[in-house]
């Protein structure tokens, strides 16, 4: 157990610039600066979108123009608009927070890891919007029509809260996101040699049932929106093997002239 010296005066000496705990500090400085920056444009994205989120909620309900909507509880409808407000800030900010992490991360890294991140960094980006694009532009018309016409078969009149629905909405939106990634996780986890496209093809017959399953599972039982929801799910599922083929043999060829020394 090392004890700490201090002179006469009792104050501990000054630290040795060569100190390997400097650099730490350092680090631990600069991601404290990265943090609190995107912490402080989320505040600002926040104040924004709650002053202008009330259109998007109008339009968001126009979309389901054969429900009634009403508030349950007074703060119901501020509470609404507040966590909306979040959600779009969280999303405006979202680039600039990667950008921090990017940022902090790579000096770090080889260049080959710095490309190979930066590919996947932006193709996440597009994947993630394409499937939020597909899912209200596709989806979720249909889920509204098919459940607004299933209810006007029934006695019942609905009166559908403004939160939950807009809850729905982001939800279904979220999950469509989501799902939009299998070909960009498909391509890190090519590239780091976990996943193999033999494995892929293997498992394609049953992917393909789990794929229709899912889509029925959260889905109207319509057949129309069933298959307009499976059918891009397997072609992102051919697109996964394309793109772990593709991935696994540059990654062969990169470590050929390795092998070799």
């Amino acid at each position: 157990m090392s004890v700490t010296k201090t002179d006469a005066a009792g104050t501990l000496p000054e630290r040795n610039p060569a100190d390997p705990a400097r650099p730490l500090l350092e680090h631990l400085k600069e991601a404290r600066g990265r943090i609190l920056a995107a912490l402080a444009l989320y505040g600002v994205l926040a104040v924004l979108c709650f002053l202008n989120v009330q259109p998007v909620v109008e339009h968001l309900l126009s979309l389901a123009q054969a429900f009634h909507f009403v508030y349950l509880t007074p703060s119901e409808l501020l509470m609404c608009y507040m966590r909306l407000a979040l959600v779009l800030a969280l999303a405006a900010d979202a680039p600039f927070i990667v950008y921090q992490g990017w940022a902090f991360a790579r000096p770090a890294l080889t260049e080959r890891e710095k490309a190979v991140i930066r590919r996947c960094l932006l193709g996440g980006f597009v994947f993630f919007l394409l499937g939020i694009y597909f899912g209200y532009r596709i989806v979720l018309p249909f889920m509204l029509r098919f459940l607004a016409e299933y209810n006007s078969l029934s006695s019942v009149s609905a009166s559908i809260s403004v939160d939950s629905y807009i809850s729905f909405v982001l939800n279904m939106l979220l999950v469509f996101g989501v799902i939009f990634e299998l070909p960009v996780l498909t391509a890190m986890l090519a590239g780091l040699g976990i996943l193999k496209p033999a494995y892929l093809i293997r498992a394609r017959k049953y992917a393909i049932l789990v794929i229709f399953i899912l889509a029925a599972v959260i889905t109207p039982p319509d057949v129309v929106s069933q298959i307009m929801v499976a059918v891009p799910m397997v072609l992102l599922y051919q697109l996964s093997i394309l793109i772990c083929r593709s991935v696994s043999r540059a990654r062969g060829n990169a470590q050929q002239p390795n092998a070799g020394q």
